[in-house]
């Protein structure tokens, strides 16, 4: 009854306004059935409050990593091609790629293809794979550290041989277990003889350098922070350890599509991966310039840190060739990352041709 009147009186107050009320209704139920199918306008891809633009929420993860979102972003490149990127940060690629499987957003990057392989053969959610950051020994991405001694002082540990009857931490993932365990069989040595222990992040440069591990084998920017801070140092600057494995140039991981949103968003994906693939062509030519992109969505306690960052390297989605990331697949599997081979056949997005001045 209540709800009868207000309705009553609502009625009477818009009518005394001259406004149409069947018009406001009927755009009510609109906006209500908008809801009820879970979709945001950004989502739909529905163009935003400038008509030469459409809105897409576009995840990225808060790691060096996600350069090329952030190139695009701030070198105006994503509006460069009628995108407005609506950036949502989340911390790592873990909560990204859970997101994307479980369908809360359909577009986002990057993060580590063992991550997103996994996703999918979990949950059988498809993604199109856009472009990769590569890995080598100009490009380092994992690192393998040992307790910085005071002067005077020479560690023993000079290869993974040397890790033998030591204490050493990783990034605590089934990614950096499996890779540590095949890289001390490939050197003969038993990961039974080894005391492997998964440390969290924020406390692997204060573990090394209390001699609670003798050695680390993780990422940024936990890695960088160690170094910074004088708890740790590489153990050999001139190798990449996981190239024995997985050769001299590995794809890491890349920028991620939900399938089926692609699928029925075909204009606005080639958009978006174009962008990104002209982010990568000029982050690939001034790699040091591009480093200052990363500092507005890094968290605080990051950014002293940006500066001892190594460049980065980037395949375009054009110039990526389905064979790298196939053998890779393998070589995941026979490692132990992957429990069963990822059937990756068009899943790998190619996009157009672009240049920096495209």
């Amino acid at each position: 009854m209540i709800l009868e009147c207000r309705l009553n009186l609502s009625k009477e107050f818009i009518v005394r306004l001259g406004i149409d009320f069947k018009k406001i209704m009927i755009a009510g139920l609109l906006i209500m059935l908008s809801w009820a199918n879970g979709k945001s306008f950004a989502q739909t891809g529905a163009v935003n409050s400038d008509s030469s633009l459409t809105s897409v929420r576009i995840g990225y993860t808060q790691l060096r990593i996600s350069l090329p979102v952030f190139a695009a972003q701030e070198l105006g490149i994503f509006k460069k091609y009628g995108i407005d990127a609506q950036l949502e940060a989340y911390p790592t690629g873990q909560p990204l790629g859970q997101a994307l499987v479980e369908g809360k957003i359909d577009v986002g990057g990057y993060f580590g293809f063992p991550i997103s392989w996994n996703g999918i053969l979990r949950t059988g959610h498809q993604l199109y794979f856009a472009g990769t950051q590569l890995e080598d020994k100009d490009h380092r991405i994992s690192y393998l550290l040992r307790r910085k001694l005071p002067d005077g002082q020479v560690s023993d540990i000079h290869s993974i041989k040397d890790l033998k009857g030591k204490k050493v931490g990783i990034l605590p993932t089934i990614v950096y277990k499996a890779t540590l365990e095949a890289l001390l069989k490939k050197n003969g040595v038993d990961p039974a003889d080894v005391v492997i222990q998964q440390v969290d992040p924020p406390l692997e440069a204060q573990l090394l350098a209390s001699g609670g591990i003798d050695a680390l084998y993780t990422i940024d920017p936990a890695a960088t922070a160690a170094i910074v801070s004088g708890a740790g140092e590489l153990v050999n600057p001139d190798e990449i350890e996981v190239s024995q494995l997985f050769g001299k140039s590995i794809p890491f991981g890349s920028f991620y599509f939900s399938k089926a949103w692609a699928d029925q968003n075909k204009e606005i994906t080639a958009k978006i991966v174009g962008a990104l693939d002209e982010a990568i062509v000029y982050i690939n030519s001034h790699p040091q310039e591009a480093n200052q992109f990363l500092k507005p969505y890094l968290p605080a306690a990051l950014q002293s840190q940006i500066a001892h960052y190594p460049n980065q390297l980037f395949v375009t989605s054009y110039d990526l060739k389905d064979k790298l990331l196939i053998d890779l697949a393998r070589k995941y599997l026979k490692v132990g990352i992957i429990n069963q081979l990822i059937d990756l056949k068009g899943l790998i997005y190619h996009g157009k041709v672009v240049s920096e001045n495209n």
